[in-house]
C-alpha cells in the first residue's frame, strides 16, 4: 500500500485540508474540475493508512452503481487490493444489505428481491384493474411518480397520499409486492430508515460496524438519505460528504436544495471546507458559470 505522504503529495493545499480534516462531520464543497472525485477516493486511502482503521470499517456512498465502479477502481489504484474490502455502494444498495441482516424486525425474508421500473408499473396496473381505476400504462407511470415524491420528500407518507386520493392505491399496490417477496427502491430507503430510527441498538452496532462514512455528490442527498446519513452520525459514525450546490441532478428524487445550504444545522459542529481551483476550466470561466 502507497503511503499517505504520497497521497497527499499530489493534492492541492485545499484537498490536502480536506482529506486531513478530522472533524466528526465535514463538508467539502466543490465545484467543476476540482478534483472532487479524487479528493475522496484520496481521503478513503489516507484512512486505509491508518493503523487504528481497518478496510470494513469505510462505508462510501454516491448514487449510481457506475460511479461506485469508478470510485472503487480509483481506490485500488491507491491502495491495491484492500479496496475490494471497503463498502462502496449507492445508498440502495445499503439498504439491501440492512434489510438483509436485520429485516426481520419488519418480518421481512432475507431472500427478497428489488422490483426494477417495469414490474412496478405491470404490478400497479394490476392494482388499478382490480380498484376499478384507469389502468393504462401512462397512468401507471404517473401515480408511481407520484408515489416516489411522496415518500422521498415526507415523513408522513400516508398522510401525504391521503390527501392525493392515492392512499388505498399506494397500500394495495404495497399489499401485492410484499407478497410476491418484492420491495421498490423507495421502499428499501423507507425501510431502512425506519430500522434504524427505531431500533437504537441496531443503529449503534451498524454504526459502529461502519465508523467512517463518506458521501459523494452530497448536493443531491434528498430528506430519507439525509435520515439515513444522520442515524449513522448520530450513533457515532465520522461524515465525510462532498458535493457542489449549484449541480443537484436529481431535483427529481425530492432533492431540496436547502439540505445541502444546512450542513452545518443537520450536524452540528461540522466543518465546511471548499475546493476552488478547477482544472477542467479557466479560472474566468469557472468564476462565471458559478454566478449563472
Amino acid at each position: 500500500m502507497t503511503s499517505s505522504v504520497s497521497f497527499l503529495d499530489r493534492l492541492n493545499n485545499q484537498q490536502r485540508e480536506a482529506v486531513l480534516t478530522d472533524t466528526r462531520s465535514v463538508l467539502v464543497v466543490a465545484g467543476p474540475g476540482t478534483g472532487k472525485t479524487h479528493t475522496l477516493t484520496t481521503r478513503l486511502a489516507y484512512l486505509l493508512n491508518r493503523q487504528d482503521i481497518t478496510p470494513d470499517s469505510l462505508l462510501a456512498l454516491t448514487f449510481t452503481t457506475r460511479a461506485a465502479r469508478e470510485m472503487r477502481e480509483r481506490l485500488r489504484q491507491l491502495v491495491g487490493e484492500a479496496a475490494q474490502q471497503v463498502f462502496i455502494g449507492t445508498f440502495h444498495s445499503l439498504c439491501v444489505h440492512l434489510l438483509r441482516a436485520e429485516g426481520h424486525y419488519l418480518g421481512l425474508s432475507p431472500t427478497f428481491q428489488v422490483c426494477d421500473r417495469h414490474d412496478q408499473v405491470t404490478i400497479l396496473q394490476s392494482v388499478l384493474r382490480r380498484l376499478a381505476r384507469r389502468d393504462s400504462r401512462a397512468e401507471a407511470q404517473r401515480i408511481l411518480h407520484q408515489f416516489s415524491r411522496v415518500r422521498n420528500l415526507s415523513v408522513e407518507v400516508e398522510l401525504e397520499l391521503e390527501r392525493a386520493g392515492l392512499r388505498d392505491i399506494y397500500e394495495a399496490y404495497r399489499e401485492r409486492l410484499r407478497k410476491r417477496g418484492l420491495l421498490d427502491f423507495d421502499e428499501l430507503l423507507l425501510l431502512g430508515v425506519y430500522v434504524l430510527e427505531r431500533q437504537p441498538a441496531l443503529r449503534q452496532r451498524w454504526a459502529g460496524q461502519f465508523r467512517f462514512l463518506s458521501v459523494d455528490e452530497y448536493q443531491d442527498v434528498n430528506p430519507v438519505q439525509l435520515r439515513l446519513i444522520r442515524g449513522l452520525w448520530e450513533a457515532g459514525s465520522h461524515l465525510w460528504a462532498v458535493g457542489d450546490g449549484d449541480q443537484a441532478i436529481y431535483s427529481f428524487r425530492g432533492t431540496q436544495p436547502q439540505q445541502f445550504l444546512n450542513f452545518e444545522n443537520d450536524f452540528p459542529g461540522g466543518l465546511v471546507r471548499f475546493l476552488e481551483k478547477s482544472y477542467r476550466f479557466p479560472p474566468h470561466i469557472a468564476i462565471a458559470a458559478s454566478q449563472v
